[in-house]
């Protein structure tokens, strides 16, 4: 019995030092040490719109993004979509203004309580949100690993738990960079399962001095504004 007491502490030891890590727990691991940094990122991004019915995918739109972390759960985001489409789309918590260069419009949009509840869910797709955050949201499950541009990530899967987000979308992927933490690429699956929206950042850079005129609609003063989008 005291050899016993003495080998079995270090044969469980052992074991657990030996034993493969769950993979879906080392993606949460780095999510939750970006997260407990992160302030903000700009970079580069595609959008491309794939319908399975039609033979080829929408034109790709191009741009820029800027994220500001003003506090925890509240993001600030900019938009800079280059032309043919070229449009400035600006979310401060869950206000959302959009520019329109071409017409020199601002169109806000509004919000409804239900539509509020679904924006602050995407919102938690990988800019620097917690793991807790997107469990307390999504069901995540492990879909490997992948490589993107060159990166190496790690693939999961999402599924929505509010009823009101299942209506929009019906599961999310998100590459998760292991260099970064951060989310280098999202799909949007819409329901039905078969559509969906890619979108790619490359040149990804983290910043912690990102300033509030950086996430600022910045419109000319001539732009005249339009009625709310409901």
């Amino acid at each position: 019995m005291r050899l016993l007491r003495i080998i079995l502490p270090v044969a469980f030891a052992a074991s657990s030092f030996c034993a493969p890590q769950d993979p879906l727990q080392q993606v949460f691991a780095r999510i939750d040490k970006t997260a407990a940094t992160f302030k903000g990122f700009t970079a580069n991004m595609t959008r491309t719109t794939h319908h399975h019915l039609l033979p080829m995918d929408e034109p790709p739109e191009t741009g820029t993004i800027v994220v500001r972390r003003a506090k925890p759960h509240e993001l600030q985001m900019r938009l800079d979509f280059a032309p043919p489409e070229q449009k400035r789309v600006v979310l401060d918590k869950t206000n959302i203004e959009i520019y329109n260069p071409k017409t020199n419009t601002i169109q806000p949009v509004q919000l409804g309580k239900e539509n509020k509840q679904i924006m602050e869910q995407f919102l938690l797709l990988g800019f620097g949100s917690t793991s807790a955050d997107l469990q307390k949201g999504y069901t995540v499950t492990y879909g490997g690993p992948e490589t993107v541009q060159g990166e190496k990530t790690d693939r999961i899967e999402l599924l929505p738990k509010l009823e009101e987000v299942k209506h929009q979308v019906q599961r999310i992927d998100l590459w998760i960079s292991q260099a970064s933490g951060l989310a280098i690429q999202q799909r949007l699956f819409f329901p039905g399962g078969e559509d969906y929206q890619l979108v790619t950042y490359s040149n990804m850079k983290q910043r912690s001095n990102i300033s509030e005129n950086e996430v600022k609609l910045d419109a000319p003063k001539s732009a005249r504004r339009e009625n709310p989008l409901k």
